[in-house]
């Protein structure tokens, strides 16, 4: 009987790691999230990450310690692993580790069909394999034993670049992104900017990001800098207990900045509050979301949001100015304790140590700055610009002081639209805007906006009379820092009187483009009153749409090589220059022009 007894052992299928979660990670910023840790945790200083949405691929680099054949196979591919119960592993650089049951690589597997990794140590060389997702469901759907589903042979030349200078650390190549990248890099790096704050613990970490399908791309830092746009909306901050961190340095040096504070608190918890002068401060231009107060845990976001966890307090109408950083390390001591939930984006209900944090922001937290709010709200005056006695009446020029003043003494019943015509023309020319001239697209119809633009500067058009996001003279562009809408805004409504013209490069993905259905709307909505003559230059196949008439504005179409009809092109231009009083080229000199810009 004994011996039937013995020798039984577990066996483990490959389906449990659906269970374990990896098809459980829901964000994009969760998965590099967990990559990000992972070179953390290897004793990093720099993780390199390059995007190439049009190819629909990214690669993680890093110049961590690496692993050996031994370390990758009994270690990175053996799930369940923890660093954290192996007495041979010790935290490098004096870093906590992130990584806590050793399911969070399962992330690496949820948001690509193939997963390519090589890694090497300073003393051995690269090693690794391709997790296919396609070849892992077959395996498990055939009942395939864990340790008889092979990883595939890696395809050195993918790796070809970016082993260069490479000498030890672990790369990973995602290829074939589920449903797409769909996030522009400017939204990635910010979300970036937000989600971890290693640096605070470590100095020396850094990460870089780079888009691979732009020409002579860099890899560029990403820091505190990103959030520059959301510092300059910032008219409070809260220090809690004292936190040394670079972006309160920042808000110490904005304008928008009324006051700030400091909360203590009896718990080990540290951090800041602050608040926006508008709700629509919270949101970041690039981004579709607001910020919010989020939960970080020895450096990395683990939870957004945590007001929604504050019923009472999130209904009130401070609630709606407000974001944060909250770090609460206590919530990853270095015990085996697990309080993240399986998709590593929010902590365990019921956790006793969270209940404290939460009980903390809103017991003393939150009712302190509360009550110092309404405070400082109701001792901040509402300027008025007719106040001579206003440090920022004070710093406009004499004319532009003199007009101002003079419409706002306008006697009751007359009219307002030429008051406002004869304070503009009492304005000295040069503070008026120079902006003459919009050329409103979607990102991937840059080629063809270029080419207007190319040939307006041919016409004698200076870089400050053209708004242009995507040219490369920051003349044209929104001021760095601005908000393209409100900039686009002032063009369409307070530059009314100079009759400003606008050029539509219409197709598909104009439709598809928030802010270019945005810049339709407004033309649409002041076309009539404020004079505005538009040109419109779609690509075939694409027809234009209401309130894109073509029927009653000028009308040109290029084809998939950038050609049009030259002599209706030269003659749009004739017509621009002429409005303007520039002196355009002849004929035969300005399509010479568009073939050198078109490159034939």
């Amino acid at each position: 009987m004994a011996d039937n007894n013995s020798g039984f052992h577990f066996n483990i299928s490959l389906s449990v790691l659906d269970h374990l979660g990896r098809n459980l990670y829901r964000s994009f910023i969760t998965v590099i999230g967990e990559a990000i840790s992972n070179s953390w945790d290897a004793g990093a200083e720099n993780v390199w990450i390059t995007i190439n949405r049009e190819e629909n691929y990214f690669v993680i680099r890093d110049d961590g310690i690496g692993m050996s054949k031994e370390d990758f196979q009994g270690k990175f591919l053996n799930i369940g692993y923890s660093k954290r119960k192996d007495p041979n592993m010790r935290p490098l650089k004096e870093r906590p580790f992130i990584g806590g049951k050793g399911i969070g690589k399962l992330a690496l597997l949820s948001c690509a069909k193939k997963i390519s990794i090589i890694t090497k140590t300073s003393k051995t060389d690269y090693v690794g394999g391709v997790i296919d997702n396609n070849k892992l469901d077959q395996d498990i759907s055939d009942g395939v034993n864990a340790q008889d589903s092979k990883l595939s042979e890696i395809d050195d030349v993918v790796f070809l670049d970016y082993k260069k200078e490479h000498t030890k650390g672990t790369i990973i190549y995602f290829e074939d992104i589920h449903e797409g990248i769909k996030n522009k890099l400017g939204y990635i790096k910010i979300l970036i900017a937000l989600s971890f704050k290693f640096s605070l613990i470590d100095e020396e970490f850094n990460i870089f990001i780079k888009d691979e399908a732009e020409d002579e791309a860099e890899d560029e830092k990403i820091t505190i800098e990103k959030l520059r746009p959301l510092a300059e909306k910032t008219q409070f901050f809260w220090n809690i207990n004292a936190i040394s961190d670079p972006y309160l340095d920042m808000l110490e040096q904005q304008n928008s900045l009324k006051n700030k504070g400091s909360v203590n608190s009896e718990i080990d918890v540290n951090g800041f509050i602050a608040s926006t002068e508008k709700p629509s401060g919270l949101t970041i231009r690039t981004m579709d979301e607001k910020v919010g107060i989020d939960l970080f845990v020895n450096g990395r976001l683990r939870e957004k949001n945590i007001l929604s966890h504050t019923s009472d307090f999130a209904t009130r109408h401070i609630a709606s100015y407000l974001y944060g950083q909250i770090h609460f390390n206590l919530l990853d001591d270095g015990t085996p304790t697990d309080r993240m939930t399986t998709s590593r984006e929010g902590i365990k209900e019921g956790d006793e140590e969270y209940a404290k944090l939460i009980n903390e922001l809103k017991d003393n937290i939150f009712k302190q700055i509360s009550k110092e709010w309404d405070e400082w709200r109701n001792k901040i005056k509402v300027i008025k610009p007719n106040d001579a006695s206003l440090p920022i009446f004070d710093a406009f020029t004499e004319s532009k002081k003199k007009a101002i003043s003079k419409f706002l003494n306008v006697n009751e019943g007359e009219d307002l639209k030429d008051a406002a015509k004869t304070m503009l023309s009492e304005i000295s020319p040069s503070e008026k805007s120079n902006k003459k001239i919009l050329i409103t697209h979607a990102s991937q119809d840059s080629e063809q906006a270029n080419i207007i633009y190319k040939l307006l500067l041919f016409c004698g058009f200076s870089v400050e009379e053209i708004l242009y996001t995507s040219a490369k003279d920051i003349l044209s562009k929104v001021p760095e820092g601005e908000n393209t809408l409100n900039h686009i805004r002032r063009f369409f409504v307070n530059d009314w009187f100079e009759k400003p013209y606008v050029f539509f490069i219409a197709s598909q993905n104009m439709e598809n483009s928030w802010y270019a259905c945005l810049e339709v709307g407004a033309f649409w909505v002041v076309e009539n009153t404020h004079k505005i003559t538009h040109k419109i230059a779609t690509i075939k196949p694409y027809e234009p749409k209401l309130p894109l008439n073509p029927d009653n504005h000028i009308y040109l179409t290029f084809d998939d090589k950038n050609q049009c009809d030259k002599e209706y092109l030269f003659e749009m231009f004739k017509r621009i220059s002429e409005n303007f009083n520039k002196n355009i080229p002849d004929q035969d000199n300005f399509l010479r022009e568009y073939s050198k810009i078109r490159g034939k």
